[in-house]
């Protein structure tokens, strides 16, 4: 049961690393409050077309994530031979993929949990049909983003920690303040 953990925990911190995890949990963020600062012609039906909006880019996002980190999480594996090192052992292949598995969903419960904090920004700042855009609430959400990458830098900088792994934990738990 080790084993497991360990391949899962592995595969997490692998693909929280990588460089199109952090772009696209920051751009799939910022581009569901942009959709909530955008006026539409909604007949007093805006919010509805935010709410709409929003959990499209929600599932188009998570499901680019799944086939972008599945795909390169297992081909970087079988590439650079650990899965055959891995496979060497007393792991079996169905404990393996199994544990690549959890490993990905953790990733993605991640992504998902931004995306979602992201979209409780952009369904209080829906305006309705005689309002304005909720420049507190956009105020906050850019300060988080912003937050966070120089928390990233820092830690980078200062501390020699991966940024790319520290933006991501950072962006989660500023955007979460």
């Amino acid at each position: 049961m080790r084993q497991f953990f360990t391949i899962a925990k592995n595969t997490f911190m692998e693909l929280v690393r990588q460089p199109i995890f952090l772009l696209l949990m920051t751009v799939s963020c910022a581009f569901e409050v942009f959709l909530s600062c955008v006026y539409y012609f909604g007949f007093g039906d805006e919010p509805k077309l935010v709410k709409n909006s929003v959990l499209a880019v929600m599932f188009l996002t998570g499901l680019f994530g799944a086939v972008v980190s599945a795909s390169s999480a297992v081909a970087r594996e079988i590439r650079g031979g650990t899965a055959l090192a891995v496979l060497a052992k007393p792991v079996g292949r169905a404990r393996f993929l199994l544990a690549k598995y959890f490993g990905l969903a953790g990733a993605l419960t991640v992504l998902v949990y931004a995306n979602a904090i992201a979209a409780l920004f952009a369904s209080r700042m829906a305006f309705d049909a005689y309002g304005g855009i909720d420049y507190p609430a956009l105020g906050i959400f850019a300060a988080g983003v912003v937050g966070a990458y120089a928390v990233a830098c820092v830690c980078n900088f200062f501390l020699r920690r991966p940024f790319r792994a520290y933006g991501v934990l950072s962006l989660v738990v500023l955007l979460s303040l």
